[in-house]
């Protein structure tokens, strides 16, 4: 579950003596107003992900995560985002996925285009030849007196 909350260790705890310079001390003061959102948030986004691998629809995650008290945008991010990294997993083919292979094949067709062109026209030559010596054959056929 994601609650967005983060247990105090070693690294996170507020330093307990402060050093006494005037800068040094407003600096440390400024430090201790930042707030680290990008953990909680990292944390939920791999519980999203987990989530979705798992087969979990993304407007029930989506539902939850307003529910623990995520903002709206926010939350929308992190299901959208999570949403999209695992297409793949939950086997989505993407137009642009379908595009790439098309114009792969579109280049690919032309890079041999030189050989066919060259293998192509006698075939083409023979395939009119055979087509005329056929039609050839059969108007004579008509015109024979049988």
């Amino acid at each position: 579950m994601c609650t967005g909350a983060r247990p105090m260790n070693e690294d996170t705890a507020p330093i307990s003596n402060p050093p006494r310079d005037p800068l040094v001390t407003e600096a440390a003061q400024r430090l201790e107003q930042i707030v680290d959102d990008a953990s909680p948030r990292l944390d939920c986004s791999v519980w999203v992900n987990e989530q979705l691998v798992a087969g979990r629809d993304a407007d029930s995650l989506l539902a939850e995560l307003l529910e623990q008290g995520w903002e709206a945008d926010v939350a929308e991010e992190i299901v959208e985002e999570q949403r999209r990294a695992t297409r793949h997993l939950r086997g989505c083919v993407t137009r642009e996925q379908v595009a790439m292979r098309a114009e792969r094949r579109y280049r690919n067709s032309f890079r041999n285009a030189f050989r066919m062109a060259l293998g192509g026209l006698p075939l083409v030559c023979a395939h009119f030849l055979v087509s005329s010596l056929v039609s050839v054959f059969r108007r004579k056929r008509k015109d024979s007196p049988d």
